[in-house]
């Protein structure tokens, strides 16, 4: 029968390699989603865009999957940068092809 102090440290173990692993995955997402970004080099053009394809802020973003306040960073320029699947879809939704607004690295 184990005491219960081997109890406790293998316990303790077994969270510190659950953590570690976590870490692991949280590290591995990060390096993956860092090469799979967007870059949106004209902000009056995705603006001009959206428009043209009849969106408003709110409703591209509900259509995409992302906040209303993105959609606006976008078109004003403060935020240039997002995850290559919602660029896919931002160009989607306005009707261009894919790396008009967002061209790959």
């Amino acid at each position: 029968a184990m005491r219960q102090s081997q109890i406790n440290h293998r316990a303790r173990f077994q969270r510190l390699v659950h953590a570690h692993r976590e870490h692991q995955i949280v590290t591995d997402r990060r390096i993956e989603s860092a090469s799979a970004t967007r870059t949106l080099t004209d902000p009056a053009a995705f603006a001009a865009a959206y428009r043209a394809a009849g969106w408003s802020q709110g409703r591209l973003a509900e259509a995409v999957g992302c906040h209303k306040s993105t959609i606006g960073h976008l078109a004003t320029g403060k935020r240039s940068t997002v995850y290559r699947s919602l660029a896919d879809a931002i160009e989607r939704e306005c009707g261009v092809r894919p790396g008009t607004l967002f061209p790959a690295p």
